[in-house]
């Protein structure tokens, strides 16, 4: 996240997206490193309605292995699909193969 001035002189905000392609769509990479299990539950909340709005395949979270425990059981674990379905969003969660410390969030169309 960068700051800048604008020409009225306050200062704005500007967050970075990076996106990946996939064999399944475009999806928006978050990096969930260092973040309390709050924080990661905030942040993927407000990238789904990111990824959403730019009509992107879903998320692809990046929550690490070691000392992302807390964090890799809340996406794994069935807590997030939960709370996903509660909202209506209709997706998909799993483990990024090959990489442990990766989860991936796709959004399922209406068929």
């Amino acid at each position: 996240m960068g700051k800048c001035k604008n020409p009225i002189n306050k200062e704005i905000t500007i967050q970075l997206v990076a996106t990946i392609r996939t064999n399944l769509g475009e999806v928006l990479r978050i990096d969930l490193h260092e973040l309390a299990l709050w924080q990661a539950k905030d942040k993927i909340k407000d990238q789904l309605k990111i990824a959403a709005e730019r009509g992107l395949a879903g998320l692809y979270l990046i929550h690490g292995f070691n000392s992302g425990n807390k964090i890799k059981t809340y996406i794994r674990g069935g807590s997030l699909q939960n709370s996903l379905t509660d909202r209506g969003i209709k997706s998909k969660i799993f483990p990024v193969k090959g990489n442990p410390g990766t989860s991936a969030i796709i959004f399922l169309n209406d068929e």
